[in-house]
């Protein structure tokens, strides 16, 4: 049976585009995706074997480190797509509900809540600021823009609480949220701002996919 922590994200967009776009397009999301999953279990097996350790003494790797031993060796720059499917569960993996093509239709996708949440209100906070006249800003704003997104995410803020709850720093917290957080949501905004996505939504549904 269907358990409540999944659930169908639905996009909104047009559908003129070229095949190519859209296979991109739907790369781009299974890595986000797929990345928010890695943070998430990264920070969880973190948590487990830190309070494992609290017994006999401090953890001895410091998280900014103990994230990349999750990855091969030396690797120190974003994961590949391959790399963070690696974490996904067979059960977990996205998959495609619902597709409507047309000008305007919709993609459906159906998967575990939280990284489809935190997809939603990227895709939703920034539909909302391409309306505002004052969108086209400077970089490096934008970029505080996106930061202050991820920390107004609730999924997001509550894994960063408890994270500092065990004694991580803001830098040890950065890398991996700008590794496996906000770069792969960055990767869907040339589709928004290109109309393939306009805004996201969760859809309710009596009764979810098995």
């Amino acid at each position: 049976m269907p358990s409540d922590d999944r659930g169908i994200l639905r996009i909104h967009g047009n559908g003129d585009v070229s095949a190519r776009q859209v296979s991109d397009y739907l790369r781009s999301v299974v890595f986000a995706y797929e990345s928010l999953i890695t943070f998430e279990i990264i920070i969880g097996q973190y948590e487990r074997r830190w309070r494992a350790f609290d017994s006999y003494g401090p953890f001895p790797i410091p998280l900014k480190d103990y994230w990349r031993t999750v990855l091969p060796p030396g690797r120190s720059v974003i994961p590949s797509g391959a790399e963070v499917s690696n974490f996904i569960a067979p059960a977990d993996r996205l998959r495609i509900h619902s597709v409507t093509i047309s000008s305007p239709g919709f993609w459906e996708f159906f998967g575990k809540l939280n990284p489809l949440e935190v997809i939603r209100q990227y895709l939703t906070d920034r539909h909302e600021q391409r309306k505002d006249r004052e969108y086209r800003e400077p970089a490096e704003k934008k970029k505080l823009n996106l930061e202050n997104q991820l920390l107004e995410n609730q999924v997001i803020r509550e894994r960063i609480q408890m994270a500092k709850e065990l004694g991580a720093t803001n830098e040890d917290l950065t890398p991996i949220i700008n590794v496996l957080v906000g770069k792969p949501l960055s990767k869907l905004a040339p589709y928004q701002d290109h109309d393939l996505i306009q805004d996201a939504e969760i859809v309710e549904v009596k009764e979810l996919p098995e």
